[in-house]
């Protein structure tokens, strides 16, 4: 399931630049740090396989699993040393995520034959470590069996391939600039880091003893998505999902994706889903942001409450859909007020305009038909493809007596309109008024022209 906030204003009032940093420092990352991991991993594993290593610590890992009553991860029973390539590096990978097997072997507990001995196992067993420690994401990801808090910040900014990072920081962006306006940059950015702590504090308390390393910006990520949930609490969001194939966008209060995102993280782990993805890092990054952010509600007052409350709502749809239901009536004198409502909201409103000329024109010795009739003109004749419209409104101005307050600017603008649609004669009289009435406009050369 997949439940992504989709707010409109995002990243309008204000700029997120904590969240760009963010996004820029995982890319960089990436980029400068790990593009090369793939090859330094392939490394360390055809020393694994080429200096024996694989071979001695097979028949320690299979012998293991069956006195365990495990089955192996490989098919049939092939002896230990005629098993291929493929099969060892299977046996390989899964003894590299058994934790018990692990500390069992580093103990001297599990030794190779003697045909090779202990000190030549160790020696290239610690070859083999040297090797994979280049490996960036090993070496800085999180790795529960041997923590830091070096590593419980670094691995926020690591990722396992391009993908990866794109899923992330598309959240990142969505989640993220709908939070930073209203959080300020300094707790927004303590909310992504903390959030991603929680994360890894949930991971280790999951899986203590894992050897293998967590990573990735989605455990910051979710805490960012949990205080969004709390922070928004009851404020509509629109958000667009997906459930296998069917796909749809919906308006809910923003609190109820808290319950929504924690309870398809549980379900996909307690359903052993794609066990390359870190529920449990997850649910700790969404349940560390969620208190966070109802610890900023209730004490902390860091978060600005009227940045996530929503944003006024637009008259001027509901004004105009009743002006036009006055004008059907022929309520001219209804429609009036309401049109002017909305042009004083939106002065430019060509619609409003339009109809407020239309109501207008009944009454054509009324000044206000004059204002009317200029300020229409001067919307129209600002773009080019009302040109046409323009010149109708001008000539029906004409037929009921009136010649339209036009300012030089205008006039000018209107001996383009009226050249483009072939009208010299309309056009001629527009320069010579011009002359007349601003005779050192400096668009005149060009109508002169």
């Amino acid at each position: 399931m997949l439940l992504l906030p989709v707010l409109r204003d995002t990243g309008r009032r204000h700029r997120p630049l904590a969240t760009l940093a963010i996004l820029l420092a995982n890319c960089l990352v990436f980029v400068l740090f790990q593009l090369g991991d793939g090859k330094r991993y392939r490394q360390a594993e055809s020393f694994y396989l080429e200096s024996g290593l694989a071979r001695m610590e097979a028949p320690l890992y299979l012998r293991y699993l069956e006195e365990r009553g495990d089955r192996p991860p490989i098919p049939g029973k092939t002896p230990p040393d005629r098993l291929s390539e493929p099969d060892l590096l299977r046996l390989h990978r899964a003894m590299e995520a058994d934790a018990d097997f692990l500390e069992r072997l580093e103990a001297g507990r599990l030794r190779p034959a003697p045909a090779r001995g202990w000190p030549e196992w160790r020696r290239l067993r610690q070859r083999y470590t040297a090797l994979r420690a280049r490996v960036t994401s090993w070496r800085f990801g999180f790795r529960p069996a041997a923590a830091t808090p070096l590593t419980a910040v670094t691995y926020m900014f690591l990722h396992g391939g391009f993908w990866h990072l794109i899923g992330n920081m598309v959240f990142l962006w969505l989640v993220g600039t709908a939070l930073e306006g209203g959080c300020g940059r300094p707790f927004y950015a303590a909310l992504y880091l903390l959030g991603g702590l929680a994360a890894a504090g949930l991971f280790w308390a999951a899986y203590p003893r894992s050897p293998m390393p967590l990573i990735g910006a989605s455990g910051a990520v979710a805490g960012l998505m949990g205080a969004f949930a709390v922070l928004y609490g009851r404020r509509r969001i629109p958000v667009f999902y997906s459930l296998g194939f069917y796909f749809g966008t919906a308006t809910v209060p923003a609190l109820a994706l808290f319950p929504a995102w924690v309870g398809n993280e549980i379900a996909q782990l307690a359903l052993g889903g794609d066990t390359h993805v870190a529920y449990a890092a997850h649910v700790g990054g969404l349940a560390g942001g969620a208190l966070l952010g109802l610890l900023d509600r209730r004490l902390l007052h860091r978060s600005d409450p009227e940045a996530f409350e929503p944003p006024p709502e637009d008259p001027v749809p509901a004004l105009y859909e009743a002006a036009l239901v006055k004008v059907r009536r022929l309520d001219l004198a209804g429609a009036r007020p309401i049109l002017e409502e909305i042009l004083a909201h939106e002065p430019d409103h060509v619609g409003a305009l339009r109809q407020l000329f239309l109501v207008d024109r009944e009454t054509p010795r009324d000044p206000r038909f004059a204002r009317t009739a200029g300020r229409l003109l001067a919307r129209l004749a600002r773009d080019r493809s009302t040109w046409a419209e323009a010149a109708k409104v001008w000539r029906t101005s004409r037929e009921l007596g009136l010649d339209p307050p036009a300012t030089p600017e205008l006039r000018a603008r209107l001996v383009q309109v009226f050249l483009s649609l072939g009208e010299v004669r309309e056009a001629e009289g527009q320069v010579a008024d011009l002359l007349r009435k601003a005779p050192g406009h400096p668009a005149l050369p060009t109508c002169l022209l």
